[in-house]
């Protein structure tokens, strides 16, 4: 919700009567703490009306009833908790001036596994697919319950009278804060605070403006509808295809899968590249060098060296023109990782720890964040936070910063953009790490980078004529260096200059020579390039409004990262990261609503639809549970998921029945790589009649049973007999039987 024009209002502390105005620090700062009166809201007076008198009694807040704030997080807790003098520290909350303020840490409940819903989910059965819950059930975090239990308790609480949702202003916050509200079964009045600034005044006028909870239901359906979506096509797809596979590790997801297939596509390309002889032709005369590039032809570019060279040159246009390169915005999670990932190498995990370390130092904003804006409100303080920043990274400002590029109410969405805080000093930068320091400088440089002014450079574009043929030049001359003198890490690459030269200007001897080149294939991606293609997926698809677009979120694609990595279907090696085996196999056999964006962006779309009232949370369901049916297909993706089932094992021989090869499978044991074409022969490791026989079914046993259809063993535990022959013998059931003959020798001497 924008809040109110300055230039419109004015407001007087009911304390002392004050003209507060624009300034939120108003009277001095002695009352500011006191303006959330009795009854809860911010209760700022116009002008124009006198302020009411009161008594002393009325001035004290005499109810013994409380309004309870609930938060996302314990920071932003304890900061609306001090603007409330709310200051009193209970067990997992605050309390005073008849308020209570506790908070969340995050998701506190979670949707349960079907393990954790029904016993007869937790093995892995083809017949139960799809899983679709009757009921949505609901467990606590682990780890968390015992906040979750000071929620309950004070939402159930009858000198609790009214709650308020002060998670943060997004679809995420907005599920967090309901299904506490739901699982704790609270029926008390809901309001909800709605904000994009943590500045004192902006959460100030959020309270005196708070909203009925119901204006957010459709919200929250858009949310709940986006978990149990992603509940159904991760379960019920890992389930599948790891049960097609035989790898109870596998696992499938929405996001994940498309990212791992811009993996291994990339891969695809770089093995199928041939590379190109091409050729350059270079033309220097006087210092002055144009080229003309990626000529296919050999005898082309030669022939026209022997034309040009030695022969004179005119210079037949020269252009100038000035060019402005404007500021970059603040760094969000996802650029934050990708420079920490061009410039140092960390991993998009790494940066996370980095700045969530950086953040409970209280150095960093809050850091999962996907804007680049602060809200206008914001802008007198975060100018305060440039003069911070650049002390704190010894760099000396002598501009005046301009906040106006970067403030955007409607670009803030939960939080905004990553700012270095006022307790950035030279002595707390000192004091950290080098990682952390490295990462707190990102974020420090971006914050002067997107206050300072444009750069501004002259572009000069020389022409040259020699025996008809054109060739061209560029050059650049800074004339503003401007906002890239703050750049943490500027570029290597001097800038070409150009001498000054006049239309018409003769040079008398030029020198041609032919460079040879050959054609290079893309390269693998990097941390920094395989984020930027996650945020930048099928993003034509997107509607605008939407509150994600691409794969992931600023929080959530180092996770998706790290699981491909430890999965198994990818590796790093240096900065790269490079899919296995494993991982091009199972993009290969991945159906194609889980192989792009193209799915993600659908959903994104009916979610905003659905947040606007547009569209009914159940047609989406219903869409959802189509697509999870028809993703259940087992038949069509058979013979696609044999290489994947089998492609790191060696065969032990051939099936008796069908002739195909036959596999180990883990502890379970050896079976026929056609067992999805009817074949069904296996031996199991845990063969009652083998415990009976004290036989263990290794390797070299089973490949003797397959091969010769018998074996001889020793140390047999049946009664009268230590060794003789292991037979298999076809009954006509599902697996072969075993029979034991004892040696000729122990039959004589019995």
């Amino acid at each position: 919700m924008m809040t109110p024009e300055r230039e419109k209002m004015t407001f007087s502390c009911r304390n002392c009567e004050y003209n507060i105005g624009r300034n939120r620090i108003g009277c001095g700062g002695h009352c500011l703490k006191n303006i959330m009166y009795e009854s809860g809201g911010a209760n700022y007076l116009k002008n124009d009306k006198q302020p009411k008198t009161r008594t002393k009694r009325e001035k004290v807040n005499i109810s013994d009833k409380f309004k309870l704030v609930i938060c996302e997080k314990p920071s932003v807790a304890q900061q609306i908790a001090r603007l409330f003098n709310a200051n009193r520290r209970r067990e997992g909350y605050m309390e005073g001036n008849g308020w209570r303020v506790s908070w969340c840490m995050g998701h506190l409940v979670h949707l349960a596994q079907p393990d954790e819903i029904s016993p007869d989910l937790k093995k892995w059965k083809r017949d139960v697919l799809p899983i679709i819950p009757e009921k949505w059930m609901y467990l606590p975090e682990k780890g968390k319950e015992k906040q979750l239990n000071a929620l309950k308790k004070l939402m159930n609480d009858d000198e609790v009278f009214t709650v308020i949702n002060a998670c943060d202003a997004g679809r995420e916050g907005e599920l967090i804060f309901r299904l506490v509200y739901e699982c704790c079964g609270c029926t008390k009045p809901m309001a909800r605070l709605w904000i994009h600034s943590m500045e004192d005044k902006a959460i100030l006028d959020g309270f005196n403006h708070l909203r009925p909870g119901s204006d957010f239901d459709n919200l929250y359906h858009a949310a709940l509808c986006r978990s149990e979506a992603d509940w159904l096509i991760g379960i019920n797809a890992t389930r599948k295809y790891g049960l097609l596979a035989h790898r109870r590790g596998m696992t499938i997801g929405r996001v994940q899968s498309p990212t791992l297939v811009m993996l291994t596509e990339r891969a695809k390309e770089i093995d199928e590249f041939e590379p190109v002889p091409y050729y350059n032709l270079h033309l220097s005369v006087d210092g002055v060098e144009a080229v003309r590039e990626k000529m296919f032809d050999q005898s082309e570019a030669d022939a026209l060296a022997e034309k040009c060279h030695g022969k004179p040159v005119t210079v037949k246009s020269v252009e100038k023109k000035e060019k402005t390169v404007h500021p970059p915005k603040l760094c969000d999670l996802t650029t934050l990782q990708r420079e920490a990932n061009r410039l140092f190498g960390y991993s998009a995990k790494t940066t996370l720890d980095l700045a969530q370390k950086l953040y409970e130092k209280k150095v960093l904003s809050y850091p999962r964040t996907d804007s680049q804006y602060i809200t206008e409100d914001m802008q007198k303080s975060v100018k305060m936070l440039v003069g911070a920043a650049a002390s704190a990274v010894g760099v000396n400002v002598v501009f005046s910063p301009n906040t106006s590029p970067i403030a955007n109410n409607s670009k803030v969405s939960d939080h905004f953009g990553l700012l270095p805080t006022e307790n950035l000093t030279f002595e707390k930068m000192s004091g950290l790490d080098d990682a952390e320091a490295n990462v707190m400088s990102i974020v420090a440089h971006r914050l002067l980078c997107a206050t300072a002014s444009d750069h501004i450079y002259e572009e000069t574009v020389l022409t040259l004529d020699c025996e008809g043929e054109i060739f061209t030049t560029k050059g650049k001359r800074i004339v503003d260096m401007g906002w890239k003198q703050f750049e943490l890490r500027k570029s290597e690459q001097a800038e070409k200059t150009l001498p000054e030269l006049k239309e018409g200007h003769v040079f008398d001897h030029a020198e041609a020579k032919r460079s040879d080149h050959m054609t290079t294939p893309p390269e693998h991606y990097t941390e920094d390039a395989l984020l930027s293609a996650m945020e930048n997926a099928g993003k034509k698809e997107f509607a605008d409004g939407v509150e994600r677009s691409g794969l992931g979120t600023s929080a959530t694609r180092a996770t998706i990262i790290e699981r491909i990595i430890s999965s198994g279907y990818a590796q790093r090696k240096g900065k790269r990261l490079i899919p296995t085996q494993l991982g091009r196999l199972l993009a290969d056999v991945l159906p194609e609503p889980l192989r792009s964006a193209e799915l993600t962006a659908k959903w994104e779309n009916d979610l905003l639809l659905i947040s606007e009232g547009k569209l009914s949370p159940d047609d989406f369901m219903n869409g959802i549970h189509k697509l999870t049916h028809e993703l259940m297909d087992i038949q069509h993706d058979r013979d696609k998921v044999r290489d994947l089932r089998f492609f790191d094992q060696e065969s032990l021989g051939n099936c008796p029945r069908c002739g195909r090869p036959i596999y180990e499978e883990g502890p379970l044991g050896f079976f026929c790589s056609g067992s999805y074409y009817g074949c069904m022969w296996g031996l199991w490791k845990n063969s009652g009649y083998l415990r009976a026989a004290g036989v263990t079914l290794d390797r070299k046993l089973a490949a003797e049973l397959i091969q010769n259809g018998k074996a001889h063993v020793t140390n047999v535990l049946f009664e009268n007999s230590n060794e003789g022959d292991l037979m298999l013998v076809e009954n006509g059931e599902v697996y072969p039987n075993y029979k034991y003959i004892m040696s000729e020798q122990e039959t004589t001497e019995n």
